[in-house]
């Protein structure tokens, strides 16, 4: 008869126990306004957030990466020169050598200046004030370039020409003459510059 009670009252406090938890879920739902079908599909691990999501749409927005930066286009001024003949020319006829506005800053800080085999340095800032001198002088230059020739020696480039050069002075007499022109270049240098010329006249009248 005890053991008899004793299962009757075992059973019955299981389903005291399985009505309160179920009881206590209705209630749990309903104050969420959540309903059972998303509760119980979630896990027992199952973080607020997730929860959010679940019952009301509350969901994180997704992490998105920013677009890579566009990489700006290769600068003109890192361009290194090829030591070949045709390359060289157009670049020394864009910075007016042949009878252009020179650029000075084509130049070396300090130069080998060689004319009729007599050496001197000069400074960048010396080439650029006498080539203005020589213009009031000569506003009137042209420059054909007959031969040239282009290798690389001692690590540098040089290019070697034979320049048809014709010249009128402000009072209007002319000048002309063939000029051989050498040019040393350094093409690996950023930009590039010329460290070395030498200037041979050839004839002239």
């Amino acid at each position: 008869m005890d053991l008899v009670v004793r299962l009757f009252a075992v059973t019955a406090l299981s389903m005291a126990a399985a009505f309160t938890i179920q009881h206590a879920n209705a209630q749990y739902r309903a104050s969420v306004g959540c309903s059972a079908d998303k509760i119980d599909s979630l896990s027992e691990a199952a973080s607020l957030e997730e929860l959010e999501c679940k019952c009301f749409n509350k969901c994180p927005l997704p992490t998105v990466s920013p677009p890579p930066s566009p990489q700006p286009p290769p600068s003109h001024s890192t361009h290194v020169l090829a030591c070949e003949k045709g390359e060289l020319i157009a670049w020394l006829d864009k910075h007016g050598v042949y009878g252009g506005q020179l650029d000075p800053s084509i130049y070396d800080d300090q130069i080998d200046w060689i004319v009729g085999g007599k050496r001197s340095l000069k400074q960048r800032s010396e080439i650029a004030k006498e080539e203005d001198d020589f213009r009031k002088v000569y506003p009137v230059q042209t420059y054909t370039t007959k031969t040239s020739s282009a290798a690389v020696v001692g690590g540098q480039c040089v290019l070697t020409q034979r320049v048809d050069v014709y010249k009128q002075r402000s009072n209007g007499k002319e000048v002309s003459g063939t000029f051989r022109i050498v040019f040393g270049i350094r093409t690996d240098a950023n930009p590039p510059r010329v460290v070395q010329q030498y200037i041979d006249v050839l004839s002239g009248r």
